[in-house]
């Protein structure tokens, strides 16, 4: 028997329902608590579709190929670095395409056996990420779509994008957090019965799925900003900056679980350490505006992430003791 595919998962585009945004809630639900499927990509796909909610354009758009980095590079954690099985009963010989295109790989090049995503070789995370992400295009976004009735976003497999409307983005902003919750709870118990039926067990299930993407190597991050000229002094108490200098994610990593290069500021280790996962005064949130408007930084609506995180319970106000 081969591996079965979700319902709607070769249509060629699917449009946002009129009404998407209203009681999106429950679309969600249904899409978490019920359906009959019997692998882990929809809770892959909406921690990646998350993930990447302030990387959407102005028209509230994104590339299939942003959204699918991030997905298959999950798959890469789940699958070569905690061997986390994503079918029931292994014994009927079953795989998924990435599990199966992972294989492959690996079997080329055995030296891949046990890294992490982030650590791999650019050229062979580029082969990866070539072979992977037009599966996650053809056969994951129609799928999801399907199971929650276009009521979440839009897709167009010839233009190779999904959209959002004002208000779904919203609604999938302000309640970040909680839905991210709910989805790593259901994705547990999915991998628990997975694990069960193949007669395996993991230690900290919970804490892997949670941490399952990491920051990545900052130092190119470092390199751009210093390039564009960005000054060499702490963005939050002025000191200057030498061996003492680190890079800080304005807006938590935590709460936006990505990196981006309008969200980075030079910071000393004290203040760094200091504002930990919290957000800065609104004075800093304004300096960050200038900032990426003077070095030609694209960014999403800075305000609107940073009240987004606060609604999200993240804590606010920060400023240096100096």
């Amino acid at each position: 028997m081969g591996y079965r595919k979700g319902e709607g998962w070769d249509r060629k585009e699917g449009l946002l329902n009129n009404n998407a945004g209203k009681n999106l809630l429950s679309y969600i639900s249904q899409s978490l608590f019920s359906g009959k499927h019997a692998t882990t990509y929809k809770y892959c796909f909406l921690k990646s579709l998350l993930d990447n909610l302030y990387s959407f354009d102005n028209e509230y758009r994104i590339s299939f190929k942003k959204i699918g980095q991030t997905f298959v590079e999950i798959y890469w954690n789940m699958i070569v670095v905690h061997q986390i099985p994503q079918m029931p009963n292994y014994s009927t010989g079953e795989r998924t395409f990435f599990e199966k295109i992972i294989e492959e790989m690996i079997a080329e090049k055995p030296y891949l056996k046990g890294v992490h995503f982030y650590s791999i070789r650019e050229e062979d995370k580029e082969l990866y990420i070539k072979k992977a992400v037009p599966v996650f295009s053809n056969n994951v976004i129609g799928a999801f779509y399907e199971d929650s009735e276009g009521m979440i976003y839009g897709f167009s497999k010839k233009d190779k994008c999904l959209w959002l409307n004002a208000c779904s983005y919203k609604f999938l902003s302000e309640n970040k957090t909680i839905i991210e919750q709910a989805n790593y709870y259901q994705w547990l118990k999915m991998i628990e019965s997975i694990l069960k039926s193949n007669g395996k067990s993991i230690d900290n299930l919970s804490t892997i799925l949670e941490c399952i993407t990491q920051r990545s190597d900052l130092s190119s991050f470092k390199k751009e900003l210093s390039l564009l000229g960005e000054e060499k002094t702490c963005f939050y108490c002025g000191k200057k900056l030498g061996k003492d200098l680190h890079l800080d994610h304005l807006a938590p990593w935590d709460f936006l679980k990505s990196d981006d290069l309008w969200n980075f500021v030079f910071s000393c280790s004290v203040c760094n350490i200091s504002k930990s996962n919290r957000i800065p005064d609104e004075l800093f949130v304004d300096k960050l505006i200038k900032r990426n408007e003077k070095l030609g930084i694209k960014s999403p609506n800075i305000k609107e992430v940073v009240d987004s995180a606060k609604m999200n319970g993240v804590k606010s106000g920060w400023k240096p003791k100096r």
